[in-house]
């Protein structure tokens, strides 16, 4: 029996993954692209600078549970994609086009952190003793208060994340 390696787009759809769980075209996934980068520029406008009170804090942060959501989605579903089949250079493309999408709103949205960690830690507490949810997020932020960085070198980090994961990407490309 003669084993041969086929490619991928010539292989039975039975036999591959089934992407549509997470999006059923292309449409869809473009439009919660933009769904994130205006919930990025919403997010912008209503907290920077203001991430002073427990309410703005706990606001803040359910909306940065949206923009995980989101995030991950839109990640697996073109990193699956590229995973499937490395050789695929269109999917490679709109998988480097993600990143730096979502590497953009890391970037814009660096400043979440820094701002609630300049507080007194009564106001953080008073933020966690408010929302259950978000009690666990604060509490690992104020655990990691004594190592952090500051908005600026924050922001640095995170718009160099792209660059610092690179080596993974490449690896696996190769």
């Amino acid at each position: 029996m003669k084993k041969e390696i086929i490619l991928r787009k010539d292989v039975d759809l039975s036999r591959i993954w089934d992407l549509s769980s997470i999006y059923q075209n292309e449409e869809e996934f473009s439009k919660d692209v933009l769904k994130l980068e205006g919930l990025v520029l919403r997010m912008l406008e209503s907290y920077k600078g203001k991430l002073t009170d427990s309410i703005n804090i706990n606001l803040c942060l359910d909306d940065l549970k949206m923009v995980s959501e989101l995030s991950g989605r839109l990640g697996s579903y073109r990193f699956l994609a590229v995973s499937a089949d490395m050789t695929n250079n269109e999917n490679q493309s709109k998988s480097m086009e993600i990143s730096n999408v979502l590497s953009k709103a890391n970037s814009k949205l660096s400043f979440i952190e820094s701002e609630i960690l300049e507080n007194d830690e009564i106001v953080i507490k008073a933020a966690m003793d408010e929302n259950e949810e978000n009690r666990h997020f604060l509490s690992e932020l104020l655990r990691e208060k004594p190592h952090s960085l500051s908005s600026e070198g924050e922001k640095a980090l995170a718009t160099l994340s792209g660059v610092l994961y690179s080596p993974m990407t490449l690896y696996n490309k190769a």
